[in-house]
Order: C-alpha cells, then sequence, then structure tokens
C-alpha cells in the first residue's frame, strides 16, 4: 500500500489549501462590510434625510412582519379584490356624480366610483342611458351591494333570482350577483330588454318594477326619473334638462352585456340547434312612418248657364 502515504499527503495538502481560501474570503468579506458600514454611517451623517427614510422604511417592515405572524391569513394582493377606483381618475361629469351620490348615500367614493365608471362604460354600447341606469340603481338599493329585497333581490340593481340565474351563469351563479360589477352587468342586461320591450321609458322603469315584485311600480318609476332631472343637473350644471331617451345614441356602439362565456354558450346552442340567437336586440329607434297624404278635395266645376239662343227679331209695325 505504497500510495496510501502519497494520497494522505494530496488530501491532506487540498484541505489545507480550502481552509486558506476559506479565511482569506472570510477575512476579505469581513473587510468589506466593515468598510460598507464605515461608509453608510458616513453618508447617513452626511444626509440624516435618508437615514430618517431608511428607519422608516425598517420599522415599517419590522411591522408588516409582526403582523403577517401574527396574522398567519393575512394576504399581500388585498388590493386586487377590492372593488375600488380613485375619484380624481375620473371625467368631470362622472366625478360630480360621485361626489354628489357619496354625500347623499353616505358612500364611500372610492368604490362608488368604480361603479360608476363600469356603468359610463357598458350603458352607451347597449343605448341605455348611464345617469338613467345610476338613477335606478340609487332607488333600488341605495348603493348597497349585499341588500336583499323581500322577494329575494339582490344586489346594486335588485336582481331577481330567477331572472338572473341563467344571466349570472357565465359569471359563477346567482351568488355572482353579490359582486357590484357582476350585478351590474346583469341588471344592465334586464334594463336593456324592458327598454327595448316598451314604448317608453316610463313603461321600461314601471316593468323593471315588475320584474323585482316592487308593490307600486308607478311611484317607483316616477322616483327614478326625479332622481334623473336631479343627477342631470348635478353633473351639467344646467337647471333644465330633457327627459331620459328610450334609445340613448352614443358615438360608440359596439358590444352587448355579454360575457365571453355567455357569448360562446349561445353560439353553442345555435350551433346544436338547441337554442335561437335572441340575445339581441334591435334598439335603433323605430322610423316614424310619413304620413299619409291626404288627397285633396275635388273641385266642384260650377253648374254653367246655357246661352240663350237669340231668335229672329219681329218686323216693325211702323
Amino acid at each position: 500500500m505504497a500510495w496510501f502515504p502519497t494520497f494522505r499527503r494530496q488530501l491532506r495538502s487540498a484541505a489545507a489549501d480550502l481552509l486558506s481560501g476559506f479565511m482569506m474570503s472570510t477575512h476579505s468579506s469581513l473587510a468589506m462590510f466593515g468598510m460598507l458600514v464605515f461608509v453608510s454611517f458616513l453618508v447617513f451623517s452626511i444626509q440624516p434625510q435618508w437615514r430618517e427614510d431608511t428607519q422608516a422604511r425598517l420599522l415599517s417592515w419590522l411591522q408588516i412582519q409582526h403582523y403577517s405572524r401574527l396574522h398567519p391569513f393575512s394576504e399581500d394582493n388585498a388590493l386586487e379584490r377590492t372593488t375600488v377606483a380613485n375619484p380624481k381618475d375620473l371625467p368631470r361629469q362622472q366625478a360630480l356624480l360621485v361626489k354628489w351620490l357619496s354625500r347623499q348615500y353616505r358612500v364611500a367614493p372610492e368604490p362608488l366610483s368604480a361603479v360608476v365608471t363600469e356603468v359610463f362604460e357598458l350603458a352607451p354600447k347597449n343605448h341605455i342611458d348611464p345617469v338613467l341606469a345610476i338613477a335606478l340603481m340609487a332607488v333600488e338599493s341605495g348603493f348597497n351591494p349585499y341588500v336583499q329585497g323581500p322577494k329575494g333581490q339582490q344586489g346594486l340593481m335588485q336582481v331577481e333570482p330567477e331572472w338572473g340565474q341563467a344571466r349570472s351563469r357565465a359569471y359563477g351563479g346567482p351568488i355572482a350577483l353579490f359582486d357590484p360589477i357582476t350585478n351590474v352587468r346583469v341588471g344592465l342586461g334586464l334594463l336593456r330588454e324592458q327598454l327595448s320591450q316598451n314604448e317608453s321609458v316610463f313603461q321600461a322603469l314601471k316593468a323593471y318594477a315588475l320584474e323585482t315584485h316592487l308593490p307600486d311600480e308607478a311611484a317607483q318609476a316616477n322616483r327614478v326619473l326625479a332622481l334623473y332631472r336631479r343627477l342631470m343637473q348635478v353633473s351639467t350644471g344646467h337647471k333644465q334638462v330633457a327627459e331620459p331617451e328610450r334609445v340613448y345614441q352614443s358615438a360608440t356602439v359596439t358590444v352587448q352585456v355579454e360575457s365571453l362565456g355567455e357569448r360562446l354558450w349561445r353560439s353553442a346552442l345555435v350551433f346544436l340547434g338547441l337554442g335561437t340567437d335572441d340575445t339581441e336586440f334591435d334598439l335603433a329607434p323605430a322610423e316614424t312612418p310619413a304620413p299619409a297624404e291626404t288627397p285633396a278635395p275635388a273641385v266642384t266645376p260650377a253648374a254653367t248657364q246655357p246661352t240663350p239662343v237669340a231668335g229672329p227679331q219681329a218686323p216693325s209695325t211702323d
């Protein structure tokens, strides 16, 4: 076993090299760390505001770590699950509406801004006046997304469960109606149907109230129209405002209130011959037929008198 002493010497030499390298790297690292501490101390001494900012950030981090340890079920992405928007980012008309409604109904402006933004984005695409939809929402629920009516109506627009059961399937089922954005989309679909099936906005609002099982649908419709006028005055600054149109005209009319899942489901039913493509409604204003021309009264010619024919003159007696 002449090779064993040679192997032991090589192993010992390799171990010595590793230990020497570790000591050198450790010494260099400690020197580098000391230098970093010295430079940091020097910089923070020269710039006290940097030191205060670093202390605040460190304290905030420590507080978050302490809270996370006490609340292990907390999540960092809570903002992604909230329905909020910054009122300062809204256009002027929407910002004025949010400001007035938040004071009138004691609702926080941030979640109300998200709802108003959704209504102003979807309602014109479906020929619905967005201010009318907001007035209807205010009268129906007072902007309480979790309110439930006596007959089971749910959410912001008080959607009737039986009616909304099929419409909310693409969003996860009837329980999704308590989500503000989902309720707005389904409620706009119901309002669109009523506007397309009735001759006036008042009749459509009465039909909507009837669908939601309200006792006095006429009074409900009048309250919505009165609030609509008030909201138009607030958002435009004009005292005299026009009545809402049954078919709201907008420059951008593209898609209906229908999710991707609903479109796929409807297309599959049509392809299999199990359904008809009856989800889109013709909301274009009906053309007023031209009045029939009244024929001019016939002019009865006046009776002509026969012209007397002169006979031969009698001879003179002179």
